[in-house]
């Protein structure tokens, strides 16, 4: 345990955690398009699920479902950890997304259950669809780029929002700076993100998606934020940095 000020800090052993990803017959990691994205993911593996049918063959019945937001402004490469996460591959060009849904089986402290994962939009042009994403959502990844200044600037009120359309303060929220990889140009240091998450009250964690960092720990981490219900923890919160 670590500590800052008077909120206590925990970092995750997420090295220790059992975390099991199934995904099959995925091509060779590397960088796809984004028509090769969409291409493989929907056909070969069925994790897109498409938002006009609704339907996808996971044995949802049998788990636990869990809604996921990803919110984040344009190019902080919130399609990027996304998609490395759903399957194993780097999408090396940007490619601006409106609105795209995964869905994967996970395994998380020995308990399956399935991610229905939203990725959103970044631009303004956007944002008045946010409040109906939150709405429907359970749990939220807030993504800045760590070599982009103004994208941290531009999640600040996200906190705000999201409790907002909630209508709760307690609302699992995991904070992440993408782009780890590239810490010679890094403009967050990684006490401002730190210190962000504190004063959310929420974990925080560094990533990348080209390197696959942390990709697969910050699913697991909003995941057991979900778990927990505001009935059952009556501990203060903490933040929570995996480095």
């Amino acid at each position: 345990m670590v500590t800052s000020g008077m909120h206590p800090v925990k970092v995750f052993p997420f090295t220790n955690q059992t975390i099991a990803i199934e995904c099959i017959d995925q091509p060779a990691a590397g960088a796809i398009s984004s028509k090769e994205r969409v291409s493989w993911i929907d056909v070969a593996s069925a994790f897109v699920l498409s938002s006009k049918t609704g339907k996808c063959d996971l044995h949802s019945t049998i788990m636990r479902e869990f809604k996921v937001v990803v919110l984040g402004s344009g190019g902080v490469g919130k399609s990027a950890l996304t998609v490395q996460f759903v399957s194993g591959c780097f999408m090396e060009k940007y490619d601006p997304t409106i609105e795209d849904f995964y869905r994967k089986e996970i395994e998380v402290d020995n308990s399956p259950c399935v991610l229905e994962i939203l990725d959103t939009a970044g631009t303004e042009q956007f944002a008045s669809m946010r409040d109906l994403y939150i709405k429907n959502g359970q749990g939220f990844v807030v993504v800045y780029s760590l070599t982009n200044h103004q994208t941290f600037q531009d999640i600040k009120p996200m906190k705000e929002l999201i409790t907002r359309v909630k209508g709760s303060e307690r609302v699992p929220i995991l904070l992440v700076g993408n782009k780890a990889d590239l810490d010679h140009q890094r403009e967050v240091s990684q006490t401002e993100g730190s210190a962000l998450a504190q004063m959310w009250g929420c974990p925080f964690v560094e990533a990348s998606a080209k390197s696959r960092t942390n990709v697969n720990e910050m699913f697991a981490e909003i995941v057991r934020e979900m778990n927990v219900s505001p009935e059952k923890d009556k501990r203060p919160y903490c933040c929570c940095t995996v480095l």
